[in-house]
């Protein structure tokens, strides 16, 4: 049973779901699944020419006012997205990884432009994004999007910038839909 008591105390001791920090693991009594502790499995992080894919992507979704986000933030960025990529599987990495070259390679076509989306200026690429999520082949940017907008959003300064306060209403209520309607936040 995994009740967080092990009688080899080399072993992992757990205490429910390995992403939920139970009360044993935030006192120090259990150890956490080595992967919740930082290590790293051995299925390997992503190349370099694949995360420079993914952060020219990530250059145009993220623009704000035609400007890129600071550079500070797409390396902090880039860092997390070779971590996550290098804890998913080879075939989730790899289908990841793939589909950036579909939209490196597909996208500057849509603006009649010759691939890859590298040669275009920020304000082509932002255009040959919007395009790409328009044709059937629009699931593609959506999957690498959404894993993207998870990893830019987990930051500090991006829950600030969209109004996010993690302490909550300031009178300790949690928000219904009815706040946020009231409060123009929704």
């Amino acid at each position: 049973a995994m009740n967080g008591s092990s009688a080899n105390p080399e072993a992992p001791s757990h205490d429910g779901h390995p992403l939920v920090a139970t009360r044993a693991l935030l006192d120090g009594r259990a150890r956490p699944f080595p992967s919740a502790a930082g290590a790293r499995p051995a299925s390997g992080e992503p190349g370099a020419r694949a995360l420079d894919r993914l952060q020219l992507i990530a250059e145009a979704l993220f623009s704000k006012d035609g400007a890129p986000p600071p550079p500070e933030r797409m390396a902090w960025l880039r860092a997390e997205l070779a971590d996550f990529l290098s804890r998913a599987s080879v075939l989730g990495r790899g289908l990841f990884v793939l589909g950036s070259l579909v939209v490196v390679w597909l996208a500057p076509m849509f603006v009649g432009a010759l691939p890859p989306l590298s040669r275009l200026p920020l304000a082509r690429r932002i255009a040959a994004l919007e395009r790409f999520e328009t044709r059937r082949v629009a699931p593609v940017l959506i999957a690498l999007r959404a894993i993207l907008c998870l990893i830019y959003y987990e930051h500090p300064d991006a829950a600030a910038e969209v109004g996010f306060d993690p302490r909550g209403p300031s009178d300790g209520r949690l928000l219904d839909a009815a706040d946020t309607e009231r409060d123009g936040t929704r």
